[in-house]
């Protein structure tokens, strides 16, 4: 009878064991796709920057040339 009771104890210890693995493996795991989807986020807003930089470059360049054909006409 005692030995079936300790039995019991180190299964359930096991099985409390294994929960607590599987959860930190879960937590583990939403926090690795949680970086992912925020390193994604991170680099498509840093390419719309990029894009959005060259557009107002490109704005910029064109009215100077507009403007600076306005004042000096050939």
């Amino acid at each position: 009878m005692v030995f079936a009771s300790k039995r019991g104890n180190l299964e359930s210890n096991r099985f409390i064991l294994e929960s607590k693995s599987l959860f930190a493996g879960n937590l583990c795991a939403e926090t690795y796709k949680t970086a992912l989807l925020h390193k994604e986020a991170a680099l498509f807003l840093s390419f719309l920057s990029k894009i959005g930089l060259s557009l107002c470059h490109l704005i910029i360049w064109n009215l100077c040339f507009l403007i600076g054909n306005e004042l000096l006409p050939i």
